[in-house]
């Protein structure tokens, strides 16, 4: 099959439309399975006939050597069989894993019926909004426990220009949120889960923009804010305005997080800026201590 380049959702939404098996699996081309998987998905079948299947990854480097981090996956039982809204919970608010595009298998019926499909618009960010929007819709999922694909991690360029593309993701994950809220009332649990939808998605945009600005050496926040503006017209100030209306975090963070949180909700420029400064400080500190121990090793 062919079709003309239309980013990864394209090719995703044309490859749903073409299946014709029980379950669809989406992975990137860099990206690969284990060789039990469809094994392990048969068995799994055999267990309960989920609308989702779901399993641990691991990240890797090209060499396929598992990196330092991973994404958390803190189930004990090989099995878990959970509706949607648990596992989106597990995800969001307890921290306790995270499913990737790559390792979970939906039902094409489940899929079908729903009118389940990726949204095209966004460059980056249709992944999650996709994945959430199905788990919301509160599937029945068997999780397991085992290592069945391999997220493959290439090392970040560290450009000097940076790529407001990125920043995709929290439109893509707002208009989620907005759609989602229309259709239930506030005492539900899934208005929590909501909410940490919104969190999830300003504690990534402060990441990301921390990532831009640390690898960038001719954006200060000024510049860097300016250029947000022109790809996003009025998404600073919308992020902003989603901190703000938020009294108190559901999701499990760390100390930091919350201090940093509540700075930028204060202050958000000045945050930034204190922040920046803080940042490269820390990074001269840590070049200084290199040089003075290159300085000190003994030649033989």
């Amino acid at each position: 099959m062919t079709k003309e380049n239309g980013g990864p959702s394209s090719a995703r939404n044309r490859g749903l439309k073409k299946a014709q098996g029980q379950y669809v699996i989406f992975l990137d081309g860099d990206d690969y399975v284990a060789p039990i998987l469809v094994e392990e998905l048969k068995k799994a079948l055999s267990i309960a006939q989920a609308d989702v299947f779901c399993w641990n990854f691991l990240v890797v480097d090209e060499s396929g050597s598992a990196l330092s981090w991973q994404f958390p996956w803190r189930l004990t039982d090989s099995y878990d069989l959970l509706d949607g809204i648990a596992i989106l919970r597990k995800i969001l608010i307890e921290k306790q894993l995270w499913v990737w595009t790559g390792s979970a298998a939906y039902s094409r019926h489940f899929l079908s019926q729903n009118d389940f499909l990726y949204a095209e618009k966004y460059y980056t960010g249709e992944d999650l909004e996709f994945e959430w929007r199905v788990l919301l819709k509160n599937p029945k999922v068997l999780a397991i426990s085992k290592t069945l694909s391999y997220y493959v991690q290439r090392p970040a360029s560290l450009t000097k220009t940076i790529n407001f593309r990125q920043f995709d993701f929290y439109p893509a994950l707002k208009q989620l949120y907005e759609k989602q809220k229309e259709l239930i009332s506030d005492d539900e649990p899934t208005s929590e889960l909501l909410q940490a939808v919104l969190e999830w998605s300003i504690f990534n945009f402060l990441g990301l923009v921390f990532f831009q600005l640390r690898n960038s050496k001719k954006s200060p926040i000024k510049e860097f804010l300016k250029g947000l503006e022109q790809h996003h017209p009025g998404l600073f100030q919308m992020v902003v305005r989603d901190a703000r209306s938020i009294t108190r975090l559901v999701s499990k963070v760390t100390k930091k997080d919350r201090v940093y949180f509540s700075l930028f909700r204060f202050s958000p420029r000045v945050f930034l800026t204190i922040w920046l400064h803080l940042s490269r400080l820390k990074a001269a500190c840590r070049r200084l201590i290199k040089k003075l121990m290159r300085d000190k090793t003994p030649e033989y």
